[in-house]
């Protein structure tokens, strides 16, 4: 009578053993999921989230802010990497951010994001034209053969948009 007894625990606890592996089941390639989980990082930390060095290596630290991000976005939390949570950064409206005060300024979050996805700013998007986003402006206006600004306006955002798609920064934002 015990065989039966130890048979069914040790399948319940592969069982169990199974699933806990199974909370983020992808069955996307390797580089699929790279790109994916690179992505997720850039745009958590343009939403204010901080999902560390978007290099594509799932971390604690990028799990932490997606669970952040869909606890404040009022989804599952789960902390997986998903299309579904890549659509859901990039298109769903309005966007969930964080940190977002008092002194956060449309122009300014506007540049940070444009300048992110460009690998000029890594930190981040809170509206606030501290000194890490004037280096990573004067970095693109270098790059980008553009004269120098410390004005962010709509002229500035229509000039980094306009400009060369090709004027990008390194990954680090340096």
């Amino acid at each position: 009578m015990r065989k039966p007894i130890v048979l069914a625990v040790s399948l319940l606890i592969g069982a169990a053993a199974n699933t806990a592996g199974a909370a983020c089941p992808s069955g996307m390639p390797d580089a699929v999921s790279a790109a994916y989980t690179r992505t997720i990082q850039l745009e958590l930390n343009i939403h204010g989230y901080d999902a560390g060095q978007p290099d594509g290596q799932p971390s604690l630290k990028t799990e932490s802010a997606i669970g952040a991000y869909q606890q404040d976005a009022k989804l599952p939390v789960d902390g997986c990497i998903s299309k579904g949570l890549v659509d859901h950064l990039q298109f769903v409206l309005p966007k969930v951010e964080k940190g977002r005060g008092s002194r956060a300024k449309p122009e300014v979050i506007e540049v940070q994001t444009l300048l992110s996805r460009r690998g000029y700013y890594v930190g981040a998007v809170d509206g606030v034209a501290g000194g890490q986003t004037r280096a990573a402006l004067r970095r693109f206006e270098l790059g980008a053969k553009i004269e120098v600004s410390n004005l962010i306006d709509r002229t500035l955002i229509d000039k980094i948009k306009s400009a060369d798609p090709a004027v990008r920064g390194d990954k680090s934002g340096r």
